[in-house]
């Protein structure tokens, strides 16, 4: 009965690491290779590492209206916060960015 016990324990441990690790969000930083444009429904970017068309309506209204505040014209430094990645949220209409603002003078690009 003990080792029943135990290996649950161990099994929910496992569950819960796997789920937390699942759920971190990551940072990326671009290099904008164009003007960022808007359309009537999306915001597309041109960046070093690929294009990226998000739909206004399915990303969160907090980054929508942040992104007025930022320079995102050509050869402007990007940082993106998202679930899955910038580029890999194309498909999802960037449902899963939480931020996109200019990079601090500091930081590296990658």
């Amino acid at each position: 009965m003990k080792h029943t016990s135990y290996n649950a324990a161990i099994l929910i441990a496992l569950t819960t690491l796997l789920a937390t690790h699942q759920a971190q969000a990551k940072t990326e930083h671009f290099t904008l290779t164009g003007k960022t444009t808007y359309g009537e429904e999306g915001i597309f970017f041109k960046t070093s590492k690929g294009d990226v068309a998000l739909n206004l309506y399915t990303l969160p209204e907090g980054v929508v209206n942040s992104l007025h505040k930022y320079n995102l014209n050509k050869g402007a430094c990007i940082v993106v916060n998202s679930d899955s990645g910038f580029l890999q949220e194309d498909g999802g209409g960037g449902s899963g960015i939480h931020s996109i603002k200019n990079c601090n003078k500091t930081s590296k690009k990658k």
